[in-house]
């Protein structure tokens, strides 16, 4: 688990310095509140051993920040992290039992219960326009992959294959909008084959890269479907 915190680090500096500190913030605020309350449910009501020590409520954090906009209002980070830890673990036993990740059932409460909140993307600090529909931080993200396949933390398998079948299917749909009649045409007012072949790869490729490259796909292919509890534990 400290892995994976370590892992996620390039990706916090990087939203850092295009949102500014909110993000900061509102991660700080989320990990703070996922530890505080797994802490207080087995201090008073599980009544046994804590275990906020083995990180995973640090990661529920992490997560659940990076799944929230920089400018969302401070009660709505406790509230998922409630749901997430409250709800979606301990509910179930803690960690290791759960049967859904606690970071994605906290994201999906919070933008059923807050949709507008939860859509509101600020702008970036830096004037750039290209980051709003959310992910900013593919090339840290993929940092964060190559540390956690060095260490040993996760495999290849699983983040390989959500991306490659998002990249195929986006791929499939995008080919199967294509219009030709705009294509440059011949003389006799026909495309040949080759061009026309050509301009569907080429079409289905920029739809495959921009679906991984946005979206928080890469967050949730490396991150979340890894979570040991939650994933394939056999070939």
């Amino acid at each position: 688990m400290r892995d994976v915190v370590i892992a996620l680090m390039p990706a916090l500096v990087v939203s850092t310095v295009v949102f500014g500190l909110d993000v900061l913030r509102v991660t700080a605020l989320s990990v703070v509140s996922c530890v505080v309350i797994e802490y207080l449910i087995q201090k008073f009501m599980v009544r046994g051993a804590t275990t906020v020590g083995n990180w995973s409520a640090v990661v529920t954090g992490v997560l659940l920040a990076f799944n929230l906009p920089a400018s969302i209002p401070w009660w709505i980070v406790v509230m998922g992290a409630f749901v997430a830890i409250a709800v979606a673990k301990m509910t179930f036993g803690g960690l290791g039992k759960n049967p859904f990740n606690p970071a994605l059932v906290g994201r999906v409460f919070l933008l059923i219960a807050y949709p507008v909140q939860m859509t509101t993307w600020p702008l970036p600090v830096n004037g750039s326009f290209d980051v709003l529909s959310g992910e900013v931080a593919a090339a840290a993200l993929l940092c964060g992959f190559v540390y956690l396949l060095w260490r040993r933390v996760i495999t290849w398998h699983i983040p390989v294959t959500v991306l490659a079948t998002m990249a195929v299917f986006a791929g499939v749909v995008a080919m199967c909008s294509v219009s030709f009649d705009a294509l440059p045409q011949a003389a006799d007012g026909t495309c040949s084959a080759g061009y026309k072949l050509g301009y569907l790869f080429g079409t289905a490729w920029r739809a495959g890269i921009f679906h991984v490259l946005a979206g928080g796909a890469m967050l949730g292919a490396i991150f979340m479907a890894t979570d040991y509890v939650t994933s394939p534990i056999t070939k």
